[in-house]
């Protein structure tokens, strides 16, 4: 275990590395790991190391033998084994799927779920949600452990999001404390880098500048993701000191070709935004909100740069500098209908509506094999060995269907990761919102509008209005019991249609 001399001496080795900040040493070392040769609490400890360092998919392979074989092989998986194979399922995409299972954990007894859950949370930008879960977390550790330190750290971070100052530097100033005391450097340069952010949305430039220089002394050698977010401090600072200037925008381009190498899809989002504020760019604000899956970001978009609400209620999206007027050919990711075209159909709720729908919401991150799986398979589990398979065959009918009709989407493909190329010869029409879900009427209006008097299935109309089946059985349940919708068939076969 290179030339450690026992499992404890490796696991110490690896945690002291990750507390440090050299992560990359950590994951050359866990990838040596042979976890058939492990007892369970040695492997609990290295899933727990893996996932801390993010090595997601080594996790799930490791796990699933316990947590999701077809065939029984080992005993039930311990409640540690649920946690780590939960969380590393949300890491790779299919984070519906991982909160599922991390719900079925009592966290009165795992308070370390609690904290878990709101990675799943976080990914969706749900910040306000994870406030109390996080308390929660805080109060059932040891006032004095490094679980603490990452509670802290954790709840700051979410107050920051929703703009809680004041509560947010009460608990950084008590955490730094903590963690400089405790020589835990990687949480010490965290600590100055949202205090850094903070004083910066305050206006207050000097206490910024402390501590975004003692953010960068202690991230230096960290990962690079860690320094990219000291760039993007200095690009937001710039814009706000000199608004959109050369140096501004020259910063700006510097930051997002390191955050576009390390894959930190979230960052050139966020700079995006802030250009569009100090800028005044509204057609780039309205890339920013209508490129966003996430409802909480949207809002947060929009009342950063002084909005209440969205002024338009879709986005054609293409290259800014073509000239829109002189674009015929158009591809409405709602009701999937092309304007320009008469022989190209995608049928409305099919694997290829879902999967250009689904690349087509966020413009900035692309979308992880495990997430497009949860997308098209919602009833299955996913698997790391075989789900990637079934996204990469569709994928590749798609492109070949796309090709073979001449139409001009691009899904390029990094890594394991999807996304549709910015459309220069077409324009892709996005919307804000496919539908009120808190309103059956106006959903029943979006399904007769696009079926009319044909047949369509829960499926289809669920995957049309970006909702479940289940919601879909709801909604049309007025529209049967009072004749205006007619069902056919039984079981699997159930079929809807709108009465003429």
């Amino acid at each position: 275990m290179n030339d450690l001399n026992s499992f404890h001496d490796f696991s110490m080795t690896v945690d002291r590395l990750i507390k440090e900040g050299n992560g990359g040493q950590a994951i050359q070392l866990l990838k040596k790991i042979s976890v058939k040769k492990l007892t369970v609490p040695e492997l609990e400890v290295c899933a727990n190391l893996a996932r801390r360092v993010e090595l997601f998919p080594l996790v799930l392979k490791w796990l699933r033998p316990w947590v999701k074989s077809d065939v029984p092989i080992y005993q039930e998986p311990t409640v540690k084994m649920l946690l780590e194979y939960g969380v590393s399922l949300i890491g790779v995409g299919a984070i519906q799927e991982g909160l599922n299972i991390l719900e079925k954990i009592d966290c009165n007894t795992t308070p370390e779920a609690a904290l878990l859950k709101c990675h799943g949370l976080f990914n969706q930008w749900r910040y306000d949600e994870s406030i109390e879960l996080l308390k929660f977390y805080i109060n059932s550790v040891d006032s004095k452990s490094y679980a603490r330190l990452i509670g802290n750290l954790n709840l700051a971070s979410a107050l920051l999001f929703i703009r809680r100052f004041s509560e947010a530097i009460e608990i950084l100033d008590k955490t730094l404390a903590a963690a400089e005391k405790g020589k835990n450097f990687l949480v010490v340069g965290h600590c100055h880098e949202m205090l850094a952010e903070i004083y910066l949305h305050k206006n207050k430039l000097n206490q910024s500048t402390y501590h975004l220089t003692q953010s960068h002394k202690h991230l230096e050698t960290s990962s690079p993701r860690n320094k990219l977010f000291i760039q993007k401090l200095n690009c937001v600072r710039s814009l706000m000191e000199n608004g959109p200037s050369s140096h501004s925008i020259e910063c700006i381009k510097t930051a997002q070709n390191s955050a576009f190498a390390i894959q930190n899809w979230e960052t050139l989002r966020e700079l995006d935004l802030y250009l569009a504020k100090y800028s005044d760019n509204k057609s780039l604000l309205e890339k920013v909100i209508f490129g966003t899956p996430y409802e909480s970001y949207k809002k947060h978009a929009l009342n950063l740069c002084g909005f209440s609400r969205i002024w338009i209620n879709e986005f054609q999206w293409i290259d800014k500098n073509k000239n829109l007027d002189k674009i015929k050919l158009k591809y409405d990711t709602k009701l999937s209908s092309f304007a320009g075209s008469q022989n190209v159909h995608i049928k409305a709720g099919s694997i290829f509506h879902i999967l250009i729908r689904s690349l087509s919401r966020d413009l900035y991150r692309p979308l992880s094999v495990g997430n497009l799986f949860e997308k098209v398979y919602e009833n299955e589990f996913y698997n790391p060995e075989t789900s990637p398979g079934k996204i990469y065959q569709n994928v590749l009918r798609l492109r070949t269907f796309l090709n073979e009709n001449r139409i001009p989407i691009e899904i390029a493909e990094s890594s394991g990761f999807y996304s549709i190329l910015e459309p220069t010869e077409m324009a892709i029409v996005l919307h804000y919102d496919y539908v009120d879900m808190d309103k059956p009427e106006k959903m029943q209006l979006v399904l007769r509008d696009k079926f009319k008097i044909n047949e369509f299935t829960a499926s289809e109309a669920a995957h049309l209005l970006n909702t479940s089946k289940r919601n879909i059985q709801r909604t049309l349940r007025p529209a049967l019991d009072s004749g205006k919708v007619i069902k056919m068939g039984s079981g699997k076969s159930i079929k809807y249609k709108f009465a003429a």
